[in-house]
C-alpha cells in the first residue's frame, strides 16, 4: 500500500469517528446550553452511554432545568430519573417485569401523539411499552412469542404511527405503534441478535439489517443480499455521502469495517 493510500485510508476512518464524536459534543452542547446546573462532562458522559448501552436511553428534555433518563436493570425494572446536577429523582419506575434482566430500551413517539413511549425488552425476550404518563400500552405476551432477539422502529409503510420490528422466533413482525396490532409476520426465518432499518440500497423501499450479514427487502421479507456476518454491533450511516446508509459492523476489540449495499460488497476505507 502506497504512503497517500494509506494516508486516505486513516483520514476517512478518522474522519468518520470525529464525526461521531461531534455528533456526540453537539448533543451534549445543546442539553448544557439548556441546563447551566448541570456539568458538560457529565452530559457528555450520560450521551455516551446513551449511545453505548442498549438498557440506558435519554429522555426529551422537557420544561426546567435537568435532564431525563430511562434506564433498565438486572431486577426487571424500568426507572424513569430526573438529574440536576447532584440532585436525583426517581420519577417512575416499573412493576418486576416478566422475561429476566432489560437488555434494550427504546423511546420513541410511536403514533404521532406528541409524547415520546417507552419501549422496553428482556432478556427472554418480552416487549413492554408505557406512554408519556407510564401507562401501559402494550405487553408483547399478548402475542404468543416464545422470544424476541432483535427490535428496532421505523416507519415502514409511510402512515402516520411507527412500526415495531420484531425478530420474534426468528420471523420478523411488524406491530403497529398506534392499534399494537400485528400488521406483517414474513414466513422466512432468521437469526441474528442485531437488527436496524434503513435506506442502504437505490430503490424505494426500506431494508432491513442484520447484524449475521442478511439484508432484507421490507416489503417483502425477501433477502435482497446475503454475506458474511457484519459484526456482532452494528450501524447505518451515510459515509460516502450518496444518500444510501452504508452498514458499519464492529466486534469488541476489534476493527470495524464498512459494507456498501447497493454494491453488495465490503467498501475500501479510502
Amino acid at each position: 500500500m502506497s504512503p497517500s493510500s494509506f494516508r486516505s485510508r486513516c483520514g476517512l476512518l478518522v474522519g468518520f469517528l470525529v464525526a461521531g464524536l461531534v455528533s456526540v459534543l453537539i448533543s451534549a452542547a445543546s442539553s448544557w446550553a439548556q441546563n447551566p446546573g448541570l456539568d458538560r462532562h457529565q452530559l457528555l458522559r450520560f450521551d455516551r452511554t446513551a449511545f453505548r448501552a442498549r438498557p440506558f436511553a435519554m429522555m426529551p428534555l422537557g420544561d426546567g432545568p435537568g435532564i431525563t433518563i430511562c434506564y433498565g436493570d438486572r431486577y426487571s425494572i424500568v426507572r424513569v430519573v430526573r438529574l440536576n446536577g447532584r440532585n436525583q429523582q426517581e420519577i417512575w419506575r416499573s412493576r418486576a417485569l416478566e422475561g429476566g434482566p432489560v437488555v434494550e430500551i427504546l423511546i420513541e413517539d410511536l403514533d404521532d401523539s406528541g409524547g415520546p413511549e417507552i419501549i422496553a425488552r428482556t432478556q427472554q425476550g418480552r416487549i413492554y411499552v408505557w406512554d408519556e404518563a407510564f401507562n401501559s400500552r402494550w405487553e408483547s405476551v399478548n402475542e404468543n412469542f416464545r422470544n424476541v432477539t432483535a427490535m428496532a422502529i421505523a416507519n415502514v409503510d409511510a402512515d402516520v404511527a411507527y412500526e415495531l420490528v420484531l425478530l420474534a422466533d426468528r420471523q420478523i413482525n411488524y406491530i403497529d405503534g398506534a392499534r399494537f396490532n400485528r400488521e406483517t409476520q414474513f414466513s422466512q426465518f432468521y437469526n441474528a441478535q442485531e437488527m436496524l432499518v434503513g435506506q442502504v440500497d437505490t430503490d424505494l423501499e426500506y431494508e432491513i439489517v442484520l447484524n449475521n450479514g442478511t439484508v432484507i427487502d421490507a416489503a417483502t421479507g425477501e433477502p435482497d443480499w446475503e454475506t458474511e456476518p457484519f459484526g456482532q454491533f452494528i450501524e447505518l450511516i451515510d459515509i460516502d455521502g450518496d444518500g444510501l446508509d452504508e452498514v458499519v459492523g464492529y466486534n469488541y476489540n476489534q476493527f470495524l469495517r464498512i459494507y456498501d449495499v447497493d454494491e453488495q460488497q465490503e467498501k475500501p476505507l479510502q
